[in-house]
């Protein structure tokens, strides 16, 4: 290995063990918008996978085959990913269900399709690895649409100068740019190189670092503020007031987000960005916390009331969800409770 060729190793691997770290930290360490950051570090643990994969295999043709399996196996996910992550800091989604579990379906038949065609010959199996390969290609330009459908509103922001980005819009973008630049040197590696996913990616991690030491240098010298004026933060505290005290819209069981967002008429990107920073409260929290104030209402006027009544009337979508959210916001049970008082 010459030494042009011994740098672009080192370049590689260097940009696939800083995506190792950034992975760990958006997973463990990040405590602002967890859930979505959850996804986030996911999706950036399967990248590092992938291009560390790319690299090996590009440096030593006879990889062994479960190195490349591994590889293939975390490509799987990086599309179903991307697409979840930019819907859950968009937002659209505020927890796992079940539903989610579908975007597995088509991995698992992939997974199927291998094993039950694997010859455990390198040469067919290699053969057979990349006949899978364009297939996940193909799954993965599938879920760089729905992303693309998901931030169209920020995409459209590129033309109007006079228009701000939120932090959640400008990291939906940049992350899906990133993926985007990805699979498009795998689809075009023919006519580029094979390497160029791995250098792209380290370029990606490069700039990704600099972000993230950039916003802590400027969560020193001062605490971030929404980009709303003082007019403007007053009128959305009046409109939350008026639709949770007088309304009481928080009683409505199958409430939503961006259901709540356009009331208040805004994007939900905007209402979420004003929670996390003025409140420093996800959706979820915000409305469970006027919920547990409601039962605590009920609880105490009614003594008639079963708990299962009163987590209704409070809004609860169940009774274990009633129990669990009243314990975490009181530190006791809805029972402990009603004998207390």
């Amino acid at each position: 290995m010459d030494f042009s060729k011994e740098m672009l190793f080192f370049f590689s691997l260097l940009g696939v063990f800083n995506g190792f770290i950034v992975a760990v930290y958006f997973l463990f360490f990040v405590k602002e918008n967890i859930f979505a950051n959850k996804f986030l570090g996911t999706l950036l643990l399967v990248l590092s996978i992938r291009i560390g994969k790319s690299v090996l295999l590009y440096f030593d043709r006879d990889l062994i085959i479960e190195i490349v399996e591994i590889g293939v196996l975390a490509c799987m996910f990086i599309g179903p990913l991307l697409y979840l992550y930019v819907s859950a800091n968009s937002g659209i989604i505020e927890k796992l269900k079940s539903k989610q579990a579908l975007h597995l379906v088509p991995i698992a038949g992939i997974i199927l399709y291998f094993f039950f065609n694997k010859k455990g010959d390198y040469s067919s199996d290699r053969v057979l690895i990349s006949n899978i390969m364009r297939i996940i290609y193909f799954q993965w330009a599938f879920y760089l649409i729905a992303s693309a459908i998901v931030i169209n509103s920020t995409a459209v922001k590129l033309f109007n100068r006079d228009t701000k980005y939120m932090k959640t819009e400008r990291w939906n973008l940049s992350i899906f740019i990133g993926v985007f630049l990805l699979w498009l040197s795998y689809v075009t590696f023919r006519f580029t190189s094979y390497i160029a996913g791995a250098v792209v990616f380290s370029f990606m991690f490069y700039i990704l670092i600099l972000v993230l030491y950039d916003r802590k240098e400027k969560r020193k010298k001062q605490k971030r503020l929404p980009e709303y004026n003082f007019n403007e933060l007053n009128k959305i505290d009046k409109q939350i007031e008026q639709l949770i005290k007088i309304e009481k819209i928080f009683t409505k069981k199958d409430l939503k987000m961006p259901e709540m967002a356009k009331m208040l008429e805004l994007t939900p990107h905007q209402f979420s960005e004003f929670l996390n920073i003025n409140l420093n409260k996800n959706f979820s929290t915000f409305i469970n916390e006027y919920r547990v104030i409601e039962a605590k209402k009920l609880l105490g006027l009614n003594n008639h009331y079963t708990m299962e009544h009163i987590g209704d009337l409070s809004g609860f979508k169940s009774a274990s969800a009633f129990y669990n959210a009243f314990k975490k916001h009181s530190g006791i049970t809805p029972s402990a409770f009603r004998d207390k008082n």
